[in-house]
């Protein structure tokens, strides 16, 4: 014998009690009357005791019923609730963009997201920050659909393609005298106490490469783990910086930083920026729909709002 019920059972019950009539509660439920009827057999045999009883016509709930009906309504009305919530947190992921990046990219998403909420004004944004390995993992755990990276070595596993350039500079104050000059070595760049990120950092191997193709050990007097900081050391003119040109766009803009450059050395410096997917994964339309943006638009978006030839160029002007 049964000793259970199902939530077909509980909601039959239960619709059944309140229209009074078998008949009714199985045009609601969408079924036949005889499957109605079963399912309170079911649960009449699970209860071992009648829930209905025939008065004329019609049909009234027994003492029984009734107990069994007043907990169907609160099981019944629980889950309703409860499919509510899900399809609000099936909702929530359809419309949500998970993304996870290196720490520049905090620069360089905002102008690329403000760009895609234009087409698709309802997405919602989960940005995760860590270093390239960490950002990685989220990806293999699927807790985010896509990871921002340079375009330097990735693993097979995943599928990689470039959206737009990621410019690179030695930077210093517009007072400092690299600033003036467009034909320093790589020798005075060291002997103004250059600041470069840690190990691991996306500038730091570019730079160290620029020391390389020169035949030169890699020299450096500091080395942060933070932009801002890089950055603030060369406004007090206390140091010369390399850095992404992505993160110097506000100091840019106020003169309290300049890109310099010099025929002596290779110049304009930038690697690439790339987004990167599972392979063999089924991609939400979302995210599908971000990916196609950055690949047909990223580069365009960046380019207008960073403005990053302007600033070289500039930096090349005589004083």
């Amino acid at each position: 014998m049964q000793r259970f019920a199902t939530l077909k059972q509980l909601n039959a019950l239960y619709i059944t009690a309140n229209m009074g009539s078998v008949t009714e509660a199985a045009r609601i439920l969408h079924v036949t009357q005889p499957t109605v009827t079963l399912q309170i057999k079911q649960l009449e045999e699970a209860a071992g005791l009648p829930l209905f009883e025939k008065i004329g016509r019609g049909i009234v709930l027994t003492e029984a019923g009734r107990i069994l009906t007043r907990h169907a309504s609160k099981i019944v009305g629980q889950w309703h609730d409860a499919s509510q919530e899900l399809e609000e947190l099936r909702t929530k992921a359809r419309q949500t963009l998970r993304i996870g990046a290196i720490q520049t990219v905090e620069y360089l998403l905002p102008p690329l997201l403000i760009a895609f909420s234009e087409q698709d004004p309802n997405a919602k944004i989960d940005l995760r920050i860590g270093q390239k390995e960490e950002v990685l993992k989220l990806l293999r755990e699927r807790s985010v659909d896509m990871v921002v990276l340079e375009n330097d070595t990735v693993s097979d596993e995943f599928n990689h393609q470039v959206f737009a350039d990621h410019p690179m500079a030695f930077i210093a104050s517009p007072r400092h005298p690299l600033s003036q000059d467009g034909s320093f070595t790589l020798q005075d760049v060291v002997d103004s106490g250059l600041i470069v990120r840690e190990a691991g950092a996306s500038t730091r191997s570019v730079v160290e490469g620029v020391f390389k193709s020169h035949g030169m050990p890699f020299q450096f007097k500091s080395e942060f783990s933070s932009n801002v900081a890089i950055k603030r050391m060369v406004e007090a003119n206390l140091a010369v910086g390399f850095v992404s040109l992505h993160a110097c766009k506000a100091e840019i803009e106020r003169n309290l930083i300049v890109p310099i450059s010099s025929d002596r050395l290779q110049g304009w410096l930038h690697s690439e920026w790339c987004v990167i997917t599972e392979k063999n994964a089924e991609h939400r339309p979302l995210a599908s729909s971000f990916v196609d943006f950055l690949l047909t638009k990223g580069k365009a978006v960046t380019e207008a709002y960073f403005c990053y030839r302007s600033a070289l160029e500039q930096s090349r002007e005589p004083a």
